[in-house]
């Protein structure tokens, strides 16, 4: 029996010699082959500057700030104010419907139409510019350089029917100018007498506010009065100095009462009207009185009366004061409606014809 055995072991030592054996192998098979490995990367070129570059992503370059650019300049220089002086709003491209009854569009009830009978209406454009009659050249005149209008209103107790109308429609008043007239201003002055215990003469200044104009009005009613003439002096001196007339442009004033000045004021007043109008004013009269206005009267007394008894016409004193004022002297023109004859002498007497269908649109629109 050999040495390297005793009964009952294993070979231990043949097998530590095969397990020696296959080390061996494996340090040499590896040893190559990183040898091998190595000797190929040893001949490769270093990376160069270029391929270090590829492999980061360049950083983004800030972008710049935005700016809105204009393939040409605006046409117009924005406005100093927030509500310009000059044809700088933009009118709407569908003109309103008034607009459209006053240059022959159709409206249900007013004008001609397919159904409806009716006198044709004469073309005046759109009141835009874009008309050849008098009537659209002069609206865009006012469009370009302004108006402003002044109420001058008795306020005594003779004319609280007068005082309520205005009230009640300076609103759609105001709105009617200014589907023509987008920056036209309005100012109201009320008149009593020197002696009148409550006020001589209140006065709101020119301004594009409706509230203004109707807290104004609503601070005061219809009172005093009965003596044969009215403070209408101190109330014009209060237009003409105190209203804050703009530099350019129509500057109106429109006398409505139903007394004359005093006596002794007239050639005074009719002095200062004058001045107004040499300044480059304006001032019509309307007379609302019963003598001016038959039809006026039969409507509050709901009969006819005998119309060879009443002037019909403006007072003596009214149109004294209009031809000195360069304005009109006219009369309700049996138009019960005082506000809609204001619209019209507004714009002036001499197109009230052209106003007519575009007043009766508005109304009925």
């Amino acid at each position: 029996m050999s040495d390297n055995l005793r009964p009952g072991s294993e070979p231990v030592p043949k097998l530590m010699r095969w397990w020696l054996v296959a080390f061996g192998v494996s340090v040499s098979v590896h040893a190559l082959v990183t040898w091998h490995v190595g000797g190929e990367l040893g001949q490769a070129p270093p990376p160069t500057a270029d391929r270090a570059r590829l492999a980061l992503a360049p950083p983004l370059p800030e972008a710049p700030p935005q700016r809105l650019k204009f393939e040409r300049p605006p046409e117009v220089d924005p406005p100093a104010t927030l509500i310009a002086n000059r044809s700088t709003v933009a009118m709407p491209t569908v003109p309103s419907p008034s607009l459209r009854a006053a240059r022959g569009g159709q409206l249900p009830g007013v004008g001609p139409g397919l159904a409806l009978p009716g006198p044709p209406t004469r073309h005046l454009g759109t009141g835009l510019g874009d008309g050849a009659d008098q009537f659209a050249a002069y609206v865009e005149e006012l469009r370009e350089a302004g108006l402003d209008v002044v109420f001058l209103i008795d306020a005594t107790g003779s004319m609280g029917w007068a005082l309520d109308e205005v009230k009640r429609r300076v609103r759609d008043m105001i709105e009617w100018v200014r589907e023509l007239v987008p920056i036209a201003r309005f100012g109201i002055v009320a008149y009593r007498d020197a002696d009148d215990p409550e006020f001589a003469v209140r006065t709101q200044p020119l301004t594009y506010s409706t509230a203004k104009l109707t807290r104004f009005l609503g601070g005061f009613t219809a009172a005093g009065g009965g003596s044969l003439g009215e403070g209408v002096l101190a109330g014009l001196r209060a237009a003409s100095t105190e209203a804050g007339w703009r530099a350019s442009g129509k500057r109106l004033v429109i006398l409505i009462g139903d007394a004359p000045p005093h006596r002794h004021e007239a050639e005074e007043l009719l002095r200062l009207v004058a001045g107004f109008r040499n300044r480059g004013g304006q001032v019509t009269t309307l007379d609302v009185s019963d003598e001016a206005n038959p039809a006026l009267l039969e409507a509050r007394l709901q009969r006819k009366v005998n119309r060879s008894m009443y002037r019909g016409s403006p007072s003596y004193d009214f149109v004294r004061i209009a031809e000195a004022g360069g304005g009109d002297a006219a009369t309700l023109d049996g138009d019960l409606r005082l506000v809609r004859r204001v619209v019209t002498l507004i714009f002036g007497n001499a197109f009230s014809d052209d106003l007519h269908m575009a007043l009766a649109a508005m109304e009925a629109y």
